[in-house]
């Protein structure tokens, strides 16, 4: 009887044994379940963390490229602009050396005027200004030979001449800027009468009008500048 009553205690406590270790077993496969959803859950998760960190590392090499391409072009823009700022301050020194230079001419044209104002509102008549005596000719080589214009003063009077012609009957009528010199001359032995109109220019050349060369230099068919043969 004792050993049936042991014997069922350790059935009962087989039975016992059995479904708490089957449980158990239920326990760590749930818990092994859970395990193994939480660990996809967090691959999925990190693989998705890494698509949009990939995502934005592009993005941003991206803006980098964008940023250095940006900087290339600045840096060429940059380099032009210094160019033709370069180009501009040799164009502008160069301006101001036209711009002196202009201005120490219009100085020089402005006493040359002044010059010439003073000797034309000469109050005395019949007197040319000593800047206009000379040999004039068109050339240099003429310069050798007999032709061209004579403006002289022979013994404190004005006389002119040219080739084959001469005259020291001389009028001076000032008109503008320009010396009318009305003249009484003789050629080959005959009396005539011509004027000529004359102009010293800044160039230092003499200006005859066109109505001035039957007796003096031809028919030039315009006005004339005439050079001064040196003595």
């Amino acid at each position: 009887m004792k050993k049936l009553i042991l014997f069922i205690v350790l059935l009962n406590t087989s039975i016992l044994i059995a479904q708490s270790k089957k449980e158990q077993i239920e326990t760590l496969n749930l818990r092994i379940d859970s395990l193994n959803s939480l660990i996809y859950l967090e691959r999925n998760t990190t693989s998705q963390n890494i698509l949009n960190f990939n995502s934005k590392i592009s993005v941003l090499e991206y803006k980098i490229d964008s940023l250095s391409l940006k900087l290339k072009d600045n840096k060429d823009s940059l380099y032009k602009k210094e160019l033709e700022c370069s180009n501009l301050n040799i164009k502008f020194s160069k301006i101001n050396n036209d711009l002196s230079f202009l201005e120490t001419r219009l100085d020089s044209i402005k006493k040359a005027q002044l010059k010439n104002i003073e000797e034309i509102n000469n109050p005395e008549k019949n007197v040319i200004p000593k800047s206009y005596f000379g040999h004039w000719v068109s050339n240099t080589q003429e310069c050798n030979f007999d032709g061209g214009l004579y403006i002289e003063n022979n013994d404190g009077k004005l006389s002119v001449s040219g080739l084959e012609w001469s005259s020291r009957s001389i009028n001076i009528v000032i008109s503008e800027e320009f010396y009318l010199l009305e003249i009484t001359g003789f050629s080959e032995g005959e009396e005539f009468k011509t004027t000529i109109k004359c102009k010293m220019l800044d160039s230092g050349k003499l200006l005859l009008t066109k109505e001035s060369f039957n007796y003096c230099c031809g028919d030039a068919g315009g006005n004339y500048e005439l050079i001064r043969c040196k003595l």
